[in-house]
């Protein structure tokens, strides 16, 4: 038993074969279990520092511009989840004034979501692999929006008043026991208000190097762009492929 335990531990960071000492666990797991759940409640409770990400895409040439959501504080964005569904009355106005005339294949968006050092960690780097490959496409590419306190759905928000095709959120997922700084992507055919969860995409736990690689993450978003596009659709009925994926490579 104990090699087969040993076995499966090389394939997860699940805490499997941890053993036993009388009837608990032996303290050394107990610690790192104590742990984890301190740097998951850290990861949930962290402030996103937004300015310096900003400057650090404008520094490389990506246009970033700083939105709003409905929430004014972190305990309020976690108090009040559809606060975060919903855009600012001042930002509203300032994209129905800068984008009136606009029309993106793409509209890219980054938040915090409910882990902040996920988005700080991974969101810089996936960039500069993925947007020379939609530049590559010729797509037509929005700012990148940054909005704090946010939630998955505001993406179809600031997609209908950018009057984009897709819209594709990058967000700092739910920290686990494992996994506190885990980013995820998802992606919408034709945003609006209203859309459910079957209407996306989604591409989860981008952490290298213990989750998805930036690269291969960056080559799964792109395929499901290019056929989104193509099918006019998103959700559930967009399928990945294995062998079309490996084309795309």
């Amino acid at each position: 038993m104990s090699q087969d335990l040993s076995f499966w531990k090389k394939w997860t960071q699940a805490r499997i074969g941890i053993g036993a000492s009388g009837h608990s666990i032996p303290t050394h797991e107990l610690l790192n279990f104590k742990w984890s759940h301190a740097a998951a409640r850290d990861a949930v409770l962290k402030t996103w520092d937004i300015n310096p990400t900003q400057k650090t895409f404008m520094e490389i040439g990506i246009e970033a511009q700083i939105l709003t959501s409905q929430t004014q504080s972190r305990e309020e964005f976690l108090r009040r989840p559809d606060l975060g569904r919903k855009l600012s009355d001042q930002s509203v106005q300032l994209l129905t004034k800068t984008h009136s005339q606009s029309s993106f294949d793409l509209c890219l968006i980054a938040s915090d979501g409910l882990s902040a050092m996920a988005i700080e960690e991974h969101l810089t780097a996936f960039l500069t692999i993925l947007y020379p490959k939609l530049i590559s496409y010729s797509l037509k590419i929005s700012p990148l929006f940054l909005i704090p306190y946010s939630r998955v759905a505001i993406s179809d928000q600031v997609g209908a008043l950018t009057k984009s095709q897709l819209s594709i959120i990058m967000i700092g997922e739910r920290p686990g026991l494992s996994a506190p700084n885990s980013m995820g992507i998802y992606m919408t055919y034709a945003p609006c208000e209203g859309n459910s969860d079957s209407n996306r995409n989604c591409i989860s736990n981008i952490r290298p190097p213990h989750g998805l690689s930036y690269e291969e993450a960056s080559r799964k978003l792109v395929y499901l762009i290019r056929e989104s596009l193509r099918l006019k659709q998103s959700g559930v009925s967009l399928k990945e492929t294995d062998s079309l994926l490996s084309s795309e490579s």
